[in-house]
């Protein structure tokens, strides 16, 4: 496992020129949910299938609730939330290796009991985490493009600098994924629904 993880990094350089962007923390979390709706649409384009949002009509999430469970699912697809026939859990990737490694890596106990559970609300069938890649948020891009500078600092960097444009050319290219097909960037990891066992 830990060798499929390095191969896709190297795969993604070899491949597209693009490399990690998690040295620069604190702007992952901030990217996925300024580009949650981006993410969801290319979901519906590669999957060619009406999938919408769950945002009621005060533009807020509805909340679904059984006797055990609660959660606001991500979106759905059917007539309704609580008519779906699918539920997907969508998750934007900070950058192509990450969306990459995450295709060998299995779903984590916490995603699973949180996709069965919606499942489970909603009586839907399929449930499944979208992994999506979606163009970096212009304003997190400003804030690599400052943690760069910052990074460099010790050589009096500039915008100008040769080594920041080196180094920048990098980092901007691994954040823009447009030129590749929305098939391309998204890829399904399905849920196992809970078992008689788990709902006693």
């Amino acid at each position: 496992a830990t060798y499929i993880q390095y191969l896709m990094e190297e795969y993604a350089y070899i491949t597209e020129g693009m490399v990690k962007l998690n040295k620069f923390e604190g702007l992952q979390m901030e990217n996925g949910t300024l580009v949650e709706a981006d993410s969801l649409i290319a979901l519906i384009e590669a999957e060619q299938k009406p999938y919408m949002p769950n945002i009621n009509e005060h533009g807020e999430q509805e909340r679904v609730f059984n006797e055990f469970l609660s959660g606001k699912p991500d979106a759905y697809l059917g007539k309704s939330l609580m008519e779906a026939e699918e539920i997907p859990d969508v998750k934007s990737s900070f950058d192509y290796v990450l969306f990459l490694q995450k295709i060998n890596t299995p779903l984590t106990k916490a995603n699973r009991q949180q996709v069965a559970g919606y499942m489970d609300i909603t009586k839907a069938p399929i449930g499944f985490i979208a992994d999506c890649l979606s163009n970096t948020h212009e304003r997190v891009v400003d804030g690599l493009k400052w943690k760069l500078m910052k990074e460099l600092e010790g050589i009096a960097v500039t915008e100008d600098s040769p080594e920041f444009k080196k180094q920048w050319a990098i980092i901007e290219r691994s954040t823009k994924f447009n030129h590749l097909s929305p098939k391309q960037r998204t890829n399904k990891r399905y849920v196992e629904p809970f078992t008689e066992h788990e709902r006693s």
